[in-house]
């Protein structure tokens, strides 16, 4: 599969903005995506990721980075043991996955959707903010 060779060895315009944008040093970066991903996608995306300067970076199935989003605005509380039902309303779609949560890790149980399915073990511990 070819890459974006063109970008290889050149600054992207936007790396310089990313501590003035978040007020500070960049300690690390989180990239959502769809629950459904395999390995081969998500390496992709961090490829990508790398090109631009994104490091270190996380790579947060939707569903989790939704439920933790919710859980820390106050929105949804999602204490330990606990599990919730994330539904992604998208333009064409209608996605539905089971979160749990267990200390500070996030695991999508399982995640549906009208053309795409999968039986996922996809964890990601929260950095909690200080």
């Amino acid at each position: 599969m070819p890459g974006p060779q063109p970008l290889r060895g050149r600054a992207h315009p936007h790396r310089g903005r990313r501590a003035q944008v978040v007020g500070g040093p960049v300690a690390s970066v989180a990239i959502t995506h769809p629950a459904h991903w395999h390995r081969p996608q998500t390496q992709v995306l961090e490829r990508a990721a790398a090109l631009v300067g994104l490091r270190p970076l996380r790579l947060v199935p939707e569903p989790a980075a939704a439920a933790l989003h919710a859980d820390e605005v106050g929105a949804l509380g999602l204490p330990d043991g606990t599990a919730a039902v994330v539904l992604d309303l998208g333009a064409g779609s209608v996605d539905a996955a089971v979160v749990q949560r267990t200390g500070r890790t996030v695991s999508v149980l399982s995640s549906r959707s009208p053309t795409r399915s999968c039986s996922c073990a996809a964890r990601w511990t929260w950095p909690r903010r200080t």
